[in-house]
């Protein structure tokens, strides 16, 4: 619900009141002036609640979503930054990467709406994105939130006007709700042709880069962002290199400049998202010619400060007797590929990798992850994941179609067996990788949801172990 000062419908003046559109707000509101706005919607009726409405003094009206939204657009100006991350993987730390650098460089408060943030969803639907924007604190200076290809699809941000635009990456997922990888990706372009205004910043490294590049308008800052040298022509591009802790600053004029950095997080993948992080202050802090203002270098300098810190579930690490397990959210094949290569590069003396697959979600992905696990691990372990409301045994079975003749798998279903049985064989010197849950504190067997942990239970373990 929202106050307003005035609202005009079908010509009709409303001063001072309430607008509501959730059911469950009409009772709060008995004492107060308000107008319930009915959506029209096929799969749904609103009339049962009018006598509700009318009883507590309200208003009752019935209108398009359409008319609705533009209500909610044209109350809620916002002169603070907002920036939207999209992308099959790295949306929810590139969302955290920005705030930590924002309150911890800049020392300004950042909000931020996701998997992680204050609902726990990736995406609002509108109505209640715009209360989020209205309702935000005085003192918050920046805003972050994920945009996913569903929420997109759905038209969850309308033609909300976003100032920076961020693509983290573009890999298989979701195939149970987009069908194919062109409507996927079609989806994900909906932000950048509807919403970016200022800033679109596209990691380059992706196959679909020229068709992400083409969607992009000429009033858009076209920024680029990737390990390669730039292969489009891009407004700039800020190429990250993890091997040299070192990012070149490109621009189209040729003009190039080198930033020492020091990135706080583990793996090429993670020192990607933060290059996309640090790329949104700095696009607000460049000249006309792409040239660093005199804030943008003192930003960069203060960059160099920053602590190092952990992002809950992603590639989180806990340690014992020379046994370092990380625990990491990666549920798709490109993820899951990531995470292990950044196990990889600390060297173990043996790489352990214990997944599943989510029930109800995308089940082309299940062998491709058996596949990239078979490739980097010396042992893998295929457990449960979420089974939601599929046969656990099916996904599987599912998963396991995807290891190469030869290959020696375990197929543990409990998950709690599954993580005991990997951390009694670790020796000092191994790496184990627990992927597919990461920040998750549930999980969730048909219709009943049960309380689940992995760092929880792999912190527990050592605890017991060392005493």
């Amino acid at each position: 619900m929202i106050y307003f000062e005035k609202i005009i419908l079908n010509q009709t003046e409303y001063k001072q009141i309430y607008l509501v559109w959730d059911t469950r707000n009409i009772s709060k509101l008995s004492n107060q002036k308000f107008l319930f706005f009915a959506r029209n919607d096929k799969n749904f009726s609103f009339q049962k609640y009018q006598s509700e409405v009318v009883q507590g003094g309200g208003i009752y009206y019935e209108g398009s979503v359409q008319e609705l939204f533009e209500l909610l657009t044209q109350h809620t100006p916002l002169k603070i930054p907002l920036v939207a991350v999209t992308g099959t993987n790295g949306k929810t730390s590139v969302c955290h990467l920005i705030q930590h650098i924002s309150q911890n460089t800049l020392h300004e408060k950042c909000f931020i709406l996701g998997t992680l943030g204050k609902h726990g969803l990736t995406m609002l639907d509108f109505p209640e994105f715009c209360q989020e924007i209205i309702n935000l604190k005085p003192d918050i200076q920046r805003m972050a939130f994920e945009a996913s290809s569903q929420g997109l699809h759905q038209n969850r941000l309308y033609h909300k006007a976003i100032d920076t635009g961020i693509f983290t990456n573009f890999s298989q997922d979701h195939l149970d709700y987009h069908k194919n990888m062109d409507a996927y990706l079609d989806a994900k372009l909906i932000l950048f042709k509807k919403n970016v205004q200022n800033h679109a910043i596209i990691f380059q490294d992706m196959e679909s880069i020229e068709k992400v590049f083409r969607s992009l308008n000429q009033s858009q800052k076209r920024l680029g962002y990737g390990v390669d040298t730039p292969k489009m022509l891009w407004d700039a591009y800020l190429q990250c290199d993890p091997k040299q802790n070192m990012w070149v600053y490109w621009v189209k004029n040729q003009k190039r400049l080198e930033i020492p950095y020091q990135c706080p997080l583990t793996g090429t993948f993670q020192h990607l998202n933060y290059t996309a992080a640090v790329f949104s202050f700095l696009c607000e802090r460049v000249t006309q010619d792409f040239g660093i203002t005199p804030e943008g270098k003192i930003f960069l300098e203060k960059l160099l400060k920053l602590n190092s810190f952990e992002i809950p579930g992603r590639m989180e690490t806990v340690e014992s007797k020379g046994i370092k397990v990380f625990i990491d959210y990666a549920h798709t094949p490109d993820a899951l590929e990531h995470a292990l290569q950044a196990c990889q590069n600390d060297k173990p003396q043996k790489l352990y990798c214990v997944f599943g697959c989510g029930g109800d979600r995308d089940p082309l992905k299940r062998p491709l992850m058996a596949k990239i696990a078979s490739k980097y691990a010396h042992e893998v372990i295929v457990t449960s994941d979420n089974p939601r409301n599929e046969d656990p045994q099916k996904i599987l079975n599912d998963i396991i179609k995807g290891f190469p003749l030869g290959f020696s798998y375990q197929i543990i279903g409990s998950r709690e067996e599954a993580l005991k049985s990997v951390l009694e064989k670790a020796t000092s010197g191994d790496i184990i990788l627990i992927a597919g849950k990461g920040h998750e504190k549930i999980q969730i067997v048909g219709n009943q949801t049960y309380l689940w942990d992995d760092k929880d239970f792999v912190q527990r373990f050592f605890a017991i172990k060392e005493t």
